[in-house]
Parts: structure tokens; sequence; C-alpha cells
């Protein structure tokens, strides 16, 4: 089982890179290289995106999909109350009214959400693609990053983790908001993501303050798209006529997601549980694990203070919280589908080609993504770390998934620390000495 899962991995990695690598060759010979390369885009998106929609449809259900996203669109189908705890499993269900309405979907095909949080990771492509200058160079290392990289194919192809669908909202909303200016249409979708999912409620801040100006006409879309969103729940404790049966149960979901317990690739879990850790299971350790929310909250407070008496742009403050976040906070892998993808919209657009060949903030983001793809490559190739691998010249605790979960939160949190130092400095350059690139 593990070779088959390697070869498929290998083969849906391998694809891109040999496509893009023909493309450039080919772009070489060819005059209009502008008209050539968007001509070659669609046709490399044609022949990759394809080949990944058949794998996905065919890997079927897995990891969350299998475990809970089922389940609670079943329960819905079924008319029940999704966050109300199940008889079988005794748990509510963590996600928000968005991921519900997914039951649709669901309703007519089990793979259809599947489908559709494929097609979304694709749409988050197009939108980098189509706010980066025209330059084939770039769109081969963005077309690259995201489908090449097995942190994304197993995530969103193989296990089909609807945090695609919450990045595509996110990004799309920064993308109408920083570079088109907008404000209601941006706001409701970014409402729609936090509907779906809670965590991008920490980036409105960020997103609503752009170089010092807060845009309270944003905030206040977000919260009244948000009450909207929210509406058939009030209908249901008898404020209006009731149409649902869901009622405050929802806000299950805030209380869920706050839980300080031990969060996979974070800094807080290194300290208390890795054999590295020089406070490893002591008081100090369980301290520090039980204010984990307090801790990141006090972190973000004074990130967004950073960001607005420094007059940072939106954007980078946006990319510099989702980073934060999670540096902090852990979680499941798929939640870094967030900061990843803003990073790379963030370095499509904000940064002309020259600095490609300035090693530092490259450095910093490929340190990021090695990180995070090393682990998901191990992580899918031993069933979701459930099998382990012993060798003789190494102890078998390197190989257990709990040492393994708490090992890996000390790369990514210094690879983070320094990836937030480096686009810190970045933007304090462009803001001084660069024409600015909305």
């Amino acid at each position: 089982m593990a070779i088959n899962n390697a070869l498929l991995l290998g083969l849906l990695t391998g694809l891109p890179v040999i496509l893009v690598f023909a493309w450039l060759l080919d772009l070489r010979t060819t005059s209009n290289e502008i008209e050539a390369s968007t001509a070659r885009m669609t046709s490399l998106c044609a022949v990759v995106w394809t080949a990944l929609l058949i794998v996905g449809f065919l890997k079927g259900v897995n990891y969350d999909y299998r475990y809970f996203y089922v389940t609670d669109w079943s329960r819905v189908l079924a008319g029940e109350n999704p966050w109300l705890p199940d008889v079988v499993t005794g748990y509510g269900s963590r996600y928000g009214v968005g991921h519900q309405i997914l039951a649709v979907l669901f309703y007519f095909h089990p793979l259809a959400p599947k489908v559709f949080f494929i097609l979304c990771w694709f749409g988050t492509f197009v939108i980098v693609f189509k706010a980066q200058r025209r330059e084939a160079t770039i769109d081969a290392m963005i077309f690259l990053t995201l489908f090449a990289a097995p942190f994304y194919i197993v995530l969103i192809c193989f296990y089909g983790v609807q945090d695609a669908l919450v990045v595509f909202l996110t990004l799309l909303a920064i993308d109408l908001r920083t570079r088109k200016k907008m404000c209601v249409g941006p706001a409701v979708l970014f409402a729609i993501a936090i509907l779906t999912k809670l965590y991008p409620l920490a980036l409105l801040p960020f997103l609503a303050t752009d170089r010092g100006v807060i845009s309270v006409r944003f905030i206040a879309v977000v919260l009244l798209a948000l009450a909207i969103g929210l509406l058939p729940v009030a209908l249901a404790i008898g404020l209006l006529p009731a149409i649902t049966l869901w009622g405050w149960s929802v806000f299950y979901i805030v209380g869920a997601n706050a839980y300080g317990g031990g969060k996979t690739l974070s800094i807080f879990w290194f300290l208390y549980d890795s054999r590295l850790s020089p406070i490893a299971h002591t008081s100090l350790a369980e301290a520090l694990i039980a204010s984990n929310f307090v801790i990141v909250g006090l972190a973000m407070a004074l990130l967004y203070a950073f960001h607005l008496f420094g007059k940072m742009r939106a954007l980078t403050g946006a990319v510099l919280a989702s980073v934060i976040l999670f540096a902090f906070f852990g979680g499941n892998p798929q939640y870094f589908i967030c900061p990843t993808m803003l990073l790379i919209y963030f370095l499509a657009i904000v940064t002309p080609k020259r600095d490609f060949s300035d090693p530092r903030l490259i450095t910093a983001a490929m340190s990021y993504f090695a990180v995070l793809n090393g682990f998901l490559v191990w992580y899918y190739l031993t069933n979701n770390g459930t099998t382990t691998a012993h060798y003789a010249i190494l102890p078998n605790w390197v190989f257990s998934h709990q040492q393994v979960n708490a090992l890996l939160g000390l790369p990514c949190f210094v690879t983070a620390i320094f990836l937030v130092w480096q686009i810190v400095l970045y933007e304090h350059l462009s803001l001084r000495s660069l024409p600015l690139r909305e």
C-alpha cells in the first residue's frame, strides 16, 4: 500500500513538473511570449486539472471527509441538528452554517462536495494568475507550487478538505478588497468563508485596516452578512417563525475550536510532548497548553497593533496574521492551506521579478513550504501516521506518530517566524523605496 501511494503521489507531482519544463522550453522559440504563455498555460491547466479531478474522484472519501463531513451532511439531510452530540460519536459538528449547506451537493452525489473543493483549488490559481503581471517564469513557479506540491495534492485531491473552499473565498475577498478596492462584494465573500469555518475571522481586523486607516464600512458589511447568514439560527429560537431546528447550538463550534489541547504542528505541543523539549511534561508545559488560546489572542493583538501603527498594507497584514495564527495555535495540516496560499498570492502580486534573485524572502518561503510538504509526505505514506517505519540506526520513537507531530512543531514555528520577519522587512523597504503594487 505504501509503495502504491508513493508511486501515485510521485506521478501527480512529476506530471506538472514535466509539462511546465516542456512549456518553458517551447516559449524560448516563440516570438510573442505573452500570447504563447497564456495559450500554453490554458492547455497545461486542462491536462493537469483533468488528471487531478479523475484521481480525486477515484480516491473516494478519506480523512475528515469520511469521518466528519459525511456524518454532518447525512445528519442534515435526515433533518437532525448537526451541532448537537451525535448518538454514535458523542460529538457535534465543528463546522459552520456554510459547511452544512453543502449537504445539498452531497444529496446529488457523495463525492460532489469533494469535486467542488478541488475546483476551488483550481480557482485559487486563477485568482493569482489574473492578479500578477504576465511573466512566464512566475506563472510557472505559481503553477508548480500549487499543483506539484504534495501538500496540496494530498490534502485537496486525495483527502478533499473543505479548507480549499474557505481559502478560495478568503483569497477572492482579499483580491477584490486590496487590488480592486471593492468593499461590499469582498465583505460578503469573507463572511461566507467565516460561516463555513471559523478561523478566517482572525484576519478581519487586518483586512479591514490598510495603511493605518480602518474601514468601518467593510467591518459593518461583514458583520451584517454574518448576521444574515445566521438568520435561520435566530428564527429557530422563536424571534421569528421557526424555519429550522438548529437554534443557538451552532455556537458550539466556538468553544470546540477554542479548545487548547494538543495541536499538530504547534510549538506548544512540541514544548509539551517532544522528547527534545527541555520542559516536556512539566507544569510549565501543561500551563502553556492550557492557555494556548489566550496566548494566541495576545500574539494576534500585538501583531494588529504593529500592523495598525506601522501603517502596513491590508494584504501584508492578512498574510502575517495567517502565518502567526497557526505558528502558535497549530492545528490539523489542512489549516495551513490558508497561510501558504495567501503567501503565494502575496509573493506573486507584490514582488517584482527581480526580487526572485534576492534569497532572503524566497528562502524563508521555501523553508516554510518544505517543512509542511515533508510532513504531509510522511503523513500520507504512513496512512495518516498509523503505520510506522523503524530503522536499526535510530530509536523507534523517532518514527512514532505522536513524536513526529510534536517534533514538527519546532521547525514549523521557526520557519514561520523567519518568514514573518522577512515579510516585515520587505514591507518596510517597499513602503520606503519601491512603488506600491496593489
